[in-house]
């Protein structure tokens, strides 16, 4: 806990006789409070899932915890931007969980006649420490005339789950393999295209995707070079412009929604934490459109996206 956290903590609790409404929502706020973690240079993580699942526990108090952060945002006193950031999260939390944009509208409003502009904050799971095993990451250099046969088999065979004879042994081999694989594509030295660009890359990635649509679990975390491409050449052209993505594209929030479900479905099949997995997978992307895509996963049968 950082030190600011801590006399703020120890004012509210010394307030005189502070009523149980007021106690409760104390609480709640050094729950929202512990999910934060300081990362030394003077910002925050803050775990997206856990504070999800808190906003939906506690719609009372996370509306009250809401207006509290912007009264303390208003007041200029400490990190008092950090407190409007939380607040605006907090309330497109509520917004996706609920259906009701009410909370957020207004701390929009408040913050906006306060003369508060909120950036969006960095929200990435705390305590991810580094690669899976401190190992180094797999490269896997797909040659262009692998790419130009559509031979999606090498992938197949390092990564599939799915094969026969598959026992413990190879699925605890499987898991090693989480987090360590950095896919590229061999292009000539003449091409200047993006790679996402390049329509026989499209069409492998396509192809890539239809057999095994969990891939993204083995992709290097916290390195948004694999999971860019993945999802570049899988959305439609016009939804990538300049190394961007446009998220506001409903083909781009489907396709990493299934991306997502299926990863989630190969760490249960692997024995581990979908939540851990998918928080580390997909870390790169900006929290509030994680929290949409998080929602709509948890609404797709459990048979979607799981390939071979």
């Amino acid at each position: 806990m950082s030190e600011e956290a801590a006399e703020r903590r120890s004012a509210d609790r010394n307030a005189e006789d502070p009523s149980v409404e007021e106690q409760a929502l104390i609480a709640f706020l050094e729950r929202i409070e512990d999910l934060a973690v300081p990362t030394g240079d003077g910002t925050q993580q803050m775990n997206i899932e856990a504070l999800r699942e808190l906003v939906a526990s506690e719609p009372e108090q996370t509306a009250a915890a809401c207006r509290r952060l912007v009264d303390r945002a208003r007041a200029r006193t400490g990190t008092w931007h950090a407190f409007a950031q939380l607040a605006v999260v907090i309330a497109e939390l509520y917004d996706l969980v609920f259906g009701d944009d009410t909370l957020s509208e207004g701390v929009e409003t408040d913050l906006a006649a306060a003369g508060i502009t909120v950036r969006q904050p960095e929200v990435i799971p705390p305590e991810q420490g580094p690669d899976p095993q401190d190992e180094e990451p797999i490269p896997f250099p797909v040659p262009f005339d692998r790419v130009e046969a559509g031979d999606v088999h090498p992938f197949v065979v390092a990564f599939s789950h799915r094969g026969q004879g598959m026992g413990p042994e190879r699925l605890a081999e499987l898991k090693k393999l989480r987090g360590r694989c950095a896919v590229t594509f061999e292009v000539p030295d003449s091409d200047t295209r993006e790679v996402w660009e390049i329509p026989e890359i499209r069409s492998y990635v396509e192809h890539l995707c239809d057999q095994m649509p969990y891939l993204p679990y083995y992709f290097k975390p916290q390195d948004s070079g694999s999971l860019f491409m993945w999802l570049a050449c899988l959305a439609p052209t016009h939804a990538c412009s300049e190394g961007r993505l446009d998220l506001d594209n409903d083909d781009v929030v489907a396709l990493t929604a299934w991306s997502m479900h299926a990863t989630r479905m190969l760490a249960e099949a692997l024995g581990d934490d979908p939540d851990e997995v998918c928080a580390a997978v997909f870390a790169p992307l900006p929290p509030p459109f994680m929290a949409h895509v998080t929602s709509l996963v948890e609404q797709l049968p459990e048979d979607f996206g799981h390939g071979r």
